[in-house]
């Protein structure tokens, strides 16, 4: 499937531009309140440097979250993934526990791979 960046009424670039300026007003309109829902969360979130995410970073992250949603167990990998990654310390507990599970798991004279 071709699509070209020509904003023609009816093409998947106009649906996306459509889209980009509905998240736009979504995050204008939600910005001074702070709900329990995943953009609420995105937009009061703050990174280790007590920055809050930047409207690109919330716009890819919602993105991400629309083109994961049509399988939850993708969707909810990617989340679970997703944050992880940005929350070193978590990382590394996730890691420890999970290498202690397998430990458990394994024989005496078994490799652990």
């Amino acid at each position: 499937m071709l699509s070209l960046p020509i904003d023609i009424p009816g093409t998947a670039y106009n649906r996306a531009i459509k889209g980009g300026e509905m998240v736009h007003e979504e995050l204008m309109e939600r910005s001074d309140d702070e709900g329990q829902d995943m953009l609420s969360k995105m937009l009061f979130v703050r990174d280790e440097n007590g920055e809050r995410l930047n409207e690109m970073e919330i716009c890819n992250n919602i993105i991400g979250l629309l083109v994961a949603s049509f399988d939850p167990t993708s969707s909810t990998l990617t989340t679970v993934i997703n944050y992880i990654a940005q929350l070193p310390h978590i990382y590394e507990h996730v890691l420890k526990v999970e290498q202690m599970e397998v430990e458990r798991s394994k024989g005496p004279d078994e490799l652990l791979a």
